[in-house]
């Protein structure tokens, strides 16, 4: 083997490295028994959430909040990273979280880690179920 089929050939294992990496961590909740979070103003949480995403070292672009019928809502996080959404149910006391954070040029997994135990502390659900996905 030659210097360039050496190159050539580490060349191709590190592309193969590359596109095996997982490049997005993706955290999925659901937050059971949150009876108490339902009656916050739009402001009051998005304020939090937002502050929130700082605290956890990531950058928002913008955000949107819709509010639905008995206090509902929907509130979006446009990252520069990815996102960060909530969904909430406030007649089953049940909301949803997503946070999807790219990792290939920088791993931010900790900081989307970091990110979702904030808001579960703020939430304070009596049970929560995760699932954690790396892409």
């Amino acid at each position: 083997m030659n210097w360039n089929d050496y190159i050539n050939l580490k060349f191709k294992n590190d592309n193969i490295f590359a596109i095996n990496k997982p490049k997005w961590t993706h955290i999925l909740a659901e937050f059971y028994w949150i009876e108490e979070s339902f009656w916050l103003t739009e402001d009051y949480l998005k304020e939090k959430m937002s502050l929130f995403v700082k605290q956890a070292n990531l950058f928002e672009l913008w955000n949107i909040f819709h509010s639905f019928w008995e206090n509902s809502y929907t509130f979006v996080i446009c990252l520069a990273e990815s996102h960060f959404t909530l969904h909430s149910w406030p007649e089953d006391n049940y909301l949803t979280l997503d946070i999807f954070v790219c990792d290939y040029k920088k791993d931010n997994k900790e900081k989307a880690f970091d990110l979702f135990e904030k808001v579960a502390k703020f939430y304070n659900p009596k049970h929560i179920e995760k699932k954690i996905i790396y892409r």
